[in-house]
């Protein structure tokens, strides 16, 4: 039978999830029809995601000194005024400021809830991160679908308030955090001598490079696929219940993941996901029935939850275990904060001269060059799994 502190950690995974469906789905219709141009709207969105480079090792640092309670206390206290004010914000540049204030706020949120729930889980057999982390797929599924419906008739400006109250109700739940309840173990070590050693290594270097630039191939596949749904004629409506089939086709790879990366190699797997992903662009660009477009979501699972199991396995093969969370900080950093940032720019751009279903073949272009040149990067920089899991093994007997 589940303990309270059990239904705490998932209660704080469904709403934080459920609160950020509610708006950032919608948050680029409601740029586009506030008149911004494709540029302007793919600019915003760069600067909020490039933030990501710098803040969560910022904010790990923090809650390893103060405790992961009191940063998160702070960060959705913060996130709860910001998001409510988004509204109240006209010009461009006033904007952009405003996302970059509300990214330094908003960015550590998921890093610090994923570190409780690791640090919950830590030592059980009973209890998993992707167990917590599933509720979170749940919580967004059940919010951009009743958001999508609840915007049949009223305005995309509501989105900020509604997100509002469930940032406040998940901020007041943390107070039912005991404060040693939040001494996480798992440290965010950001040192220049870490970082460092990571670049001074070729084979992780170019991993990370090869990262950034499937972030900038794959964007279209991120919030930004809102963008695409308008594009072919989805309302509201169905592009939240497009976000929600996205969401809950990631729940059985949280699940079962790890058992495909020991089976297949986390190599194997990556190039596989990644040729899904190829797949996955190469339809959306000849598709242009909203409906079918929104059953394609169902790959979601394979091209975002197994990608993220694959990266983060095989990058703790290629580096000491005392440099990993560096090393996860940098997962974050290279892909989502610089690839994804480039991407959703260029997208914003592109989108401004040519539909979206030609936006889609040139980013399966591309990733089919970057898919191709990860499978030469493992045949000459690869690491021997098979040897590596032995080690595990002798290590753990």
């Amino acid at each position: 039978m589940p303990k309270l502190k059990d239904i705490l950690v998932s209660f704080y995974f469904f709403m934080f999830y459920l609160a950020l469906s509610l708006w950032l789905p919608f948050y680029n219709l409601y740029l586009k029809d506030r008149g911004f141009s494709g540029t302007q709207v793919g600019v915003i969105a760069g600067i909020f995601q490039a933030a990501l480079f710098f803040v969560v090792p910022v904010w790990g640092m923090f809650s390893d000194h103060n405790g992961v309670r009191k940063a998160l206390q702070i960060a959705l206290m913060m996130s709860t005024l910001l998001i409510f004010g988004i509204r109240f914000i006209h010009p461009f540049f006033a904007i952009l400021g405003y996302m970059l204030i509300l990214a330094f706020f908003h960015h550590p949120l998921g890093s610090l809830f994923d570190s409780l729930a690791i640090h919950h889980a830590h030592g059980s057999s009973r209890l998993s991160y992707g167990g917590f982390r599933v509720w979170g797929s749940i919580g967004w599924a059940v919010g951009a679908t009743l958001m999508g419906r609840y915007l049949i008739t009223h305005g995309l400006d509501r989105i900020f308030p509604a997100a509002a109250i469930f940032y406040l109700i998940t901020l007041l739940a943390t107070f039912a955090l005991g404060s040693s309840d939040t001494k996480v173990e798992q440290k965010y070590d950001f040192a220049v001598r870490h970082v460092a050693a990571v670049f001074g290594k070729k084979r992780v270097l170019f991993f990370l490079i090869l990262l950034t630039l499937y972030g900038v191939g794959v964007s279209p596949l991120y919030v930004f696929i809102n963008l695409y749904y308008r594009d072919i004629g989805a309302g509201n409506n169905l592009i939240g219940i497009a976000f929600a089939v996205q969401a809950m086709s990631e729940l059985p790879f949280f699940f079962y993941g790890q058992r495909l990366v020991e089976r297949l190699g986390a190599a194997n797997l990556l190039v596989a996901v990644m040729g899904v992903a190829v797949l996955r662009l190469l339809v959306y660009s000849i598709v242009s029935d909203p409906l079918v477009a929104v059953a394609l979501g169902v790959a979601q699972g394979a091209t975002l939850s197994l990608f993220w199991v694959g990266i983060v396995h095989y990058l703790h093969k290629l580096i000491p275990v005392e440099w990993r969370a560096t090393g996860q900080s940098l997962i974050w950093a290279f892909h989502l904060g610089a690839g994804v940032t480039l991407g959703n720019v260029v997208i914003g751009r592109l989108s401004d001269f040519y539909r979206m279903q030609h936006v889609m073949m040139l980013a399966a272009l591309f990733t089919m060059g970057v898919t191709a040149m990860l499978f030469l990067y493992f045949r000459f920089y690869g690491i021997d799994e098979r040897k590596e899991m032995a080690k595990d093994n002798m290590h753990i007997s």
